[in-house]
């Protein structure tokens, strides 16, 4: 569309005949009209099927993509701790993500609970269909990894989505670590 003449003001300042016939002016307006309304339909269709070339929606845009990742942090059994914190732009983003707990050599794992917040460190309320939970007995050394569901997170400005998890274990030391990804919804 980028050839297309941006200028669609019609010549008001000649009349639309000459001799009887249209005017050289009007003429091109209408053509110009006529080549815009063209070209609508390819601009439809570029817009309901998205892109075919494996490319990255532009930033601001639907389809905006942005991740997250996080090295190994240390746990206190028990209490919530944000694995990854996602800064996220103004708009209405769809959450997911991931927990994955690094025990140490001794420890027992009872209980994971994981989810999306937009309040750090913390699981309450519930967060908005993000939030897991895995209780057993999990023998000593074992790793467990969790995949949260996905959350809507609808920010006015500029904000976080927080990974947040909530281990109990003993008879040792605990890290984790995880991975966010959020998709512009609109």
């Amino acid at each position: 569309m980028s050839d297309l003449p941006h200028n669609l003001e019609p010549p008001l300042n000649e009349g639309p005949l000459v001799d009887g016939l249209p005017a050289q002016s009007w003429s091109g307006y209408h053509i110009r009209v006529a080549d815009r309304l063209n070209a609508l339909p390819e601009q439809l269709l570029r817009l309901q099927t998205g892109v075919v070339d494996g490319s990255d929606a532009a930033v601001g845009r639907v389809g905006e993509y942005v991740t997250a990742t996080s090295a190994p942090i240390t746990l206190t059994s028990g209490a919530g701790a944000n694995i990854v914190t996602l800064p996220l732009t103004a708009g209405d983003w769809d959450v997911a993500g991931n927990v994955i707990t690094v025990p140490g050599g001794t420890t027992t794992t009872s209980l994971i609970v994981a989810g999306i917040s937009e309040v750090a460190a913390s699981l309450t309320p519930p967060a908005g269909g993000s939030y897991v939970q895995d209780s057993a007995a999990i023998a000593a050394n074992k790793a467990m990894a969790v995949a949260t569901g996905r959350r809507r997170v609808s920010l006015a400005a500029a904000g976080n989505a927080y990974l947040v998890a909530q281990v109990l274990f003993t008879g040792g030391g605990m890290q984790a670590y995880g991975f966010l990804g959020a998709r512009r919804a609109r």
